[in-house]
This record gives structure tokens, sequence and C-alpha cells, in this order.
């Protein structure tokens, strides 16, 4: 699918800066072309009115928003209708250049064309659909399209700039823009009781945190419900519904750093939500085809119940039927955040509030809301490593739930690439799943990285048909782990500590059919280290040198059986005169 962005004459540092990472893009097979979209085409969905016959200029001077104004009041008029923006040497000012002017209020049933078009605007919010005694899904809007705009805002002069601040809108597609030196310490597309968004094909250059670590991991797109205080406007009592947002689909998007003035900025952090309704959930959210590069650096210090829930560069912590796929995430220079975050918060809103009450009441539950129903599929993950010793290390992929009722559920992390994310003193696992029931990680491809797979306190898991080169430490590390098959796991190079280990708290865990090569287990470890009850280990080929290829616990209860074992000190040690334990057809 082709990507467009489009640059409209601006100061030429800026310029080149953006041209910079349309080539970056490029490279990267994130296209970056201009287009045009005709009139013609655009009067199928109603009239067509353009800005500048109700005095709009592209002066990089002239107030405009009146005639944006003008134009969205005809399109309300006729029932709808298409707005066009033509290119212009300079940017359009939407606003007065100065204070924090209020947003232009979008209409429904509108199409706004702007290829070859930027806009600006002093700072604050650009464009909303507000709800204003409607509170229901559409009760601010239906059937908006937003195609090949340029907006940009200004560091330099303290103007980052929302986008689009969307309240009980539906139906809405914004597609081919690029959005340069918008993001300050605030959302660029807040969504708040939303339903069918499509952001696709769009860039989305620059973050600036200029709030301080409080708004370090802001997320560009928010997935929010409606409240009073949520939106950004003020809408009148009775107006906000407790809806959550769902059906969003963000695709082909690029997210990238960006260089303006000898100050490189990090790219935004794309998506995610902070804030929680008891019981509820976002639903259907899609990130997919999407290329981020360089995020701004966010370690999670505290990971205390609640504490970390928005922490990570996509964090979703209350969401379901989520599909991330097909992804590129790119770190060129070292820095460390994790990447992908499900965790389970404890302190939310009762479903017995009145949205339109602020502040908020919250309370604490004694469990939590687990995100379900995730699917990782095929993506690939590079360069994210520590930039000191002095930093915790990280987890690319953090699954975090809490027990009663918290867990994260029906998992699949599947395909995925992982590579260049080692760093000397590190020991963190590269998936993390804590407190999750149905967890499936098959088919992933680990290449130079600290350590592999940890799985804790879970139900149901499935760790099967892993490629794993280069790693420093375990492969695979399960602990109190109830049910769960590890099999067809290869590890082809490097000298890992250990293929796989199975904790004395585990329960009915089977380890077949894996293929370990060159380990080295120290003195008391093993390439394969089993404990708990009811294991099984069967069919797996182990080579290395050192203690043992495979060793059972003192306590453990189960089976070693036609095993292949070479090059270690012992084939298999178990403890001796326990009939709990049957050893038996290893060569």
């Amino acid at each position: 699918m082709e990507h467009r962005s489009t640059d409209a004459p601006v100061e030429s540092t800026r310029r080149r800066s953006f041209l910079g990472l349309a080539g970056l893009a490029t490279g990267l097979g994130v296209a970056a072309t201009a287009g045009m979209s005709s009139p013609a085409a655009a009067a199928e969905n109603g009239p067509v009115y353009d800005v500048t016959d109700f005095g709009a200029r592209g002066d990089g001077e002239t107030d405009s928003s009146g005639a944006f104004i003008a134009a969205f009041d005809a399109v309300r008029e006729s029932g709808g209708g298409c707005v066009i923006v033509p290119p212009a040497p300079k940017p359009y000012w939407i606003s007065p250049k100065t204070g924090s002017p209020p947003p232009l209020i979008l209409p429904s049933n509108l199409t706004l064309i702007g290829y070859g078009a930027t806009l600006t605007r002093a700072r604050g919010i650009s464009f909303a659909v507000t709800s204003p005694g409607r509170p229901w899904y559409g009760g601010g809007a239906t059937n908006i399209t937003i195609r090949g705009l340029t907006m940009r805002g200004s560091y330099a002069e303290a103007r980052p700039i929302s986008l689009f601040n969307l309240h009980h809108a539906s139906d809405v597609v914004i597609s081919d823009c690029s959005f340069i030196e918008c993001q300050g310490s605030r959302h660029c597309i807040p969504l708040a009781g939303c339903e069918r968004v499509l952001i696709e094909r769009c860039t989305f250059a620059g973050f600036h945190d200029d709030e301080g670590p409080k708004s370090a991991g802001r997320e560009c797109i928010q997935l929010d419900y409606s409240y009073f205080g949520a939106t950004g406007t003020t809408e009148p009592t009775g107006s906000y519904s407790g809806l959550l947002t769902r059906d969003v689909t963000i695709d082909h998007c690029a997210f990238l750093p960006l260089t303006v003035g000898g100050v490189t900025y990090p790219s935004p952090k794309p998506v995610g939500c902070h804030g929680y309704k008891q019981d509820s959930w976002m639903e259907r959210i899609r990130f997919t085809n999407n290329l981020v590069v360089d995020p701004g650096h966010q370690p999670a210090v505290d990971d205390t119940p609640h504490a970390s829930a928005d922490i990570g560069i996509l964090h979703l912590p209350t969401c379901a039927d989520v599909l991330i796929a097909d992804n590129r995430f790119i770190q060129t220079t070292p820095g460390m955040g994790r990447v992908l975050t499900f965790v389970a918060p404890n302190v939310v809103i009762p479903k017995t509030w009145d949205p339109n009450v602020r502040p908020p009441v919250k309370i604490t539950l004694d469990s939590g809301i687990g995100a379900k129903r995730i699917r990782i599929l095929g993506n690939t993950f590079t360069g994210f490593r520590r930039t000191s010793n002095d930093v915790p290390g990280q987890q690319v992929i953090w699954l975090r739930g809490l027990p009663g009722g918290g867990e994260i559920t029906d998992v699949v992390i599947a395909d995925n690439t992982f590579d260049d994310l080692t760093e000397p003193g590190d020991d963190t696992y590269v998936i993390s799943a804590n407190y999750a029931d149905g967890l499936e990680i098959r088919g992933n491809t680990f290449g130079a990285a600290p350590a592999g797979i940890h799985v804790a306190t879970c139900r149901r898991v499935r760790v099967t048909d892993n490629t794993f080169s280069a790693i420093d430490e375990l492969c695979v590390d399960l602990e109190r782990v109830t049910v769960g098959s590890v099999s067809g796991n290869t590890s082809q190079s490097g000298s890992p500590a250990g293929l796989v280990r199975v904790d004395d708290r585990s329960a009915g865990v089977s380890v077949t059919a894996n293929v370990g090569t060159d380990i080295s287990p120290s003195r008391g470890g093993a390439a394969v280290y089993v404990g708990g009850d009811g294991f099984t280990v069967t069919g797996n080929v182990l080579s290395g040198r050192g203690d043992a290829g495979i060793r059972v616990s003192a306590t453990a209860t189960g089976a070693v059986t036609g095993n292949a074992v070479n090059g270690f000190d012992d084939d298999v040690v178990a403890p001796r005169g326990r009939k709990q334990v049957v050893v038996t057809g290893n060569a």
C-alpha cells in the first residue's frame, strides 16, 4: 500500500529535516509521495467548497480560521460536502497567531482535502468534534474524511498543536496526512467515546516533551472514554456518556524522529490509553504495517500494580481484541523503553460514576482489569538497548496481569523478529509475561539478545517453534506455570546458559522435541532444567559443554525419556532412588 505525505515550502532547515525523514521512510518501505484528489471525485460526496473562495490565504500571515468556519457551515447547511484546501507556497493559519484560540468544529458528512497545503496555528487544538447534549456514539459527528493535509507546529516558537480532538465521533478516516512538529506533551489525536476510526498512510514526526517527566510517555493517538475533562473542550452537563473508544485502526503510518535547529526530537509514541473504567475495555484496536523509529526513552522504574500501566511505546492496558501486526520498531541509537505493554491497572473509575462530574472518583480493585484476546504477529524489533548500566533493562514485550481476575488472557505472540538487543551487563528477557492465562509464543526469531522468554505465574502456556541465536542467558524460563509445553524450539548458535528452565513451583509442563547446540550451563545448571510436578522431558536433542545436559530438581516428579544428549559432563542428573522420577532411553 502506498504511503503518501506532502511538504509545502517552509523554512529551509525544517524542509531538509522532513525530506530526510521521508527518505528514511521510503528506504524502509514506507513511501512518501505527493498526491492530488480531484474536485470531481470529491463532488460525489456533495457540493465542493474551496476555502479560498471564503477568503483563506496560504501566505503564512492571514488568519484564515473564519474562512474554514464558513466553509464548514456551508457543509452543515447542505447536509454534507467537500472542502478543498488548495496547494499554497506558505502555510494557512487557521487561528490568530497568539493566545489559545478555540478549535474549528468539524461537521458530519465532511470530506476535507488538502494535498499540497500546509496548515498551522497557535498552540492548542486545531480541529474538534464536540457532542453537546448528545451522549452517544456518533452524537458528535459522523462520516468525516480528512486527506492529504500537512499540519505543522513549531517547537522553537513553543507551538506544538493538537490535531483532531474527537468526542463521540463515528466513521472517521484520516489518510495521507503529515503532522510535523505537532506533538508536545499533549496528545495529537485524542479519541473520547469514538468508534470506527481509521488513520492510514500518515506521517507523525517529532515529540517535544515540554512539560517534564510526567508527560514523557504521552501517546500520540489516545484511546479514551467520554467523561468531563477528557476531551480538551468544555461541553454542557449531560454531554458525556462514559462510552469507551472502539474499532480503531492505525495502518501504514510512520512515526519518526525530527531534527530542527540542531535539536533532535524523538518520534511520538504512537498509541495508548491511561484512563481505566471498571469492567470495561477498549475493543478492536488494530496497529498494522506501521514504522516506528527512535521513540523517546521511558524506562519503567516502578512495576508495582498500576504504576507502570501507561509505560510503553504502545501501551494498551485495558484493551480487548487487539491486533499488532507487520510493524517495524527500530532504535538506531542506544535507548531503552518497553515497546509493547499490556498491564492490568487496579486503580479505576467505578461503573456507577457519573462521567459529567469532575474530578472523577477512583477506586482500588482487589484484582485488576486485564487485557484480553491479543495478537502480536509478524513484527520486527531492532536495536532497543540500554544507554548505560545504571538504566534498568526493559522487556520488548511486557505482559503483567494481576491475580484473582486481572489476568491477561488469550494472547498469541507469533512470527516476530527480535535483534540487536544486547548490551554488556544486561540480563533482561525479550518477552516477559506475568499472570497470564492462555499464552502462546511461537515461531519467533531471536537474534542478539540478553535472554529470551520469561513466563511467571501463568496458566496454559505454549512456547513452540521459536529460534534463538546469540542469546547470552536462558532461552526459555518458566516459573510457577500450571499446564504448559515447550516444544520444537531451536538454539542455533551462541552459548546460552540454558535452553529451558522450569522451576520447582510449576506443574504439568512438558519439554519436548527441542534442539539446543553449543550450550554452556554453569555449575549446577543444565541445558534443560526441570522441576515441579508432573513434568515430561522427551525427544530433545542437546549438545554443548559444561555441567549437565538435563537436570531434574530434587523434589520434582515426572519422566525424562528418549533424549539425545552429547558433550556435557553428565547427560542426565536426577535424584537417585526416587520412584517419582523416571529416566529411561536417553542417549
